[in-house]
């Protein structure tokens, strides 16, 4: 093994212990919506008392109430009596008062 590739390697180890932490850290979900009943936009009847875990600002997990396990440090919001829905892009749009498209 040459002194080049023994040094790159170091390196990459080095730069996984340091960053470890943080990969680990970025794998909990952050927030917990409970207790909600989830309409997924298939056409499947709502799913009543589910649990979703979002991190980054994606789904990772969707479960029963009974059935989820919710990370330490998760900020969580009890939405019993409420509904979520897959987004919804907004394509409303105004043109100009002349008809056409603004400037």
């Amino acid at each position: 093994m040459s002194v080049i590739t023994l040094k790159r390697g170091l390196l990459l180890a080095l730069a996984l212990l340091v960053w470890s932490p943080q990969l680990v850290q970025a794998q909990q979900p952050d927030l917990a919506i409970t207790s909600v009943t989830l309409i997924d936009g298939t056409g499947a009847p709502p799913r009543e008392g589910v649990t979703i875990l979002v991190q980054d600002g994606l789904v990772v997990s969707v479960t029963p109430v009974d059935k989820a396990v919710i990370p330490a440090g998760a900020t969580v919001i009890n939405a019993a009596g409420k509904y979520a829905i897959p987004g919804l892009a907004d394509m409303h749009v105004h043109f100009g008062r002349g008809g056409g498209l603004p400037g």
